[in-house]
């Protein structure tokens, strides 16, 4: 079980809780005080107090959230949001410097896969992510002794198992020197830290498909070396 998570979500939300239960039997104490010590006081602050619910039942209704609730995630804002839960998940990451970016964040995932983490001036209601794979040179000294066919092989067999993933992605040929994955995520207002996760989660398998696909198909296809004269 993994603790740390549970203290983060599960015991932050029963201590918030415990919080507004104690807020709302002190009001109701405080009320009966005032009730039987200063009796004109105490009429008006109940039409208060319901006049303060009515306005926050109405404004749950017309908008699905708490009055009080954590503000929405927006494009103003998501930069902010992921920096923070990046420092919650522990990752490293650095900022780059990109003129058709907002802001660009390359992120090192826990198995060392890096991963671009970006929102394009060209599509400023999403983020991009991004993870850009290259050969090995082992593979790429495979890949030159291959035929045409037999690198049309490789490529075909790379694009269907990424397309199982239903991922982006450009293969980058000819000559094949790699593969870039590519999702786009769209800023809504419930972007919450549990679907930023999620993204980092489906990049992460998406290169270690990659990688293994990319890797066991150059070995099906790859012509047997010479022996030796």
């Amino acid at each position: 079980m993994d603790w740390k998570a549970l203290f983060k979500g599960v015991v932050p939300s029963m201590v918030s809780r415990a919080i507004w239960w104690l807020l709302v039997l002190a009001a109701g104490a405080a009320l009966g005080i005032i009730k039987l010590h200063w009796p004109s006081l105490a009429d008006p602050m109940l039409y208060g107090l319901a006049g303060a619910a009515c306005v926050a039942f109405l404004y749950f209704a017309a908008t699905g959230r708490a009055l009080l609730a954590r503000p929405d995630t927006t494009p103003g804002n998501v930069e902010k949001n992921i920096r923070t839960w990046l420092d919650n998940f522990g990752l490293a990451v650095k900022k780059e410097v990109d003129p058709t970016m907002y802001f660009r964040l390359t992120v090192t995932l826990v198995n060392g896969n890096p991963l671009l983490v970006a929102r394009p001036k060209a599509r400023d209601h999403y983020l991009t992510f991004q993870s850009n794979l290259t050969l090995s040179p082992e593979h790429q000294a495979m890949m030159e002794r291959m035929s045409g066919a037999q690198t049309e092989r490789v490529l075909e067999e790379l694009a269907l198992e990424l397309g199982r993933l239903q991922i982006g992605h450009a293969i980058q040929w000819p000559p094949f020197t790699g593969v870039m994955l590519i999702r786009l995520v769209p800023i809504t207002a419930d972007y919450t830290e549990a679907k930023f996760a999620a993204s980092l989660d489906e990049m992460d398998l998406a290169i270690n498909v990659a990688r293994t696909a990319t890797s066991l198909a150059i070995a099906r296809n790859a012509p047997p070396l010479p022996l030796p004269s």
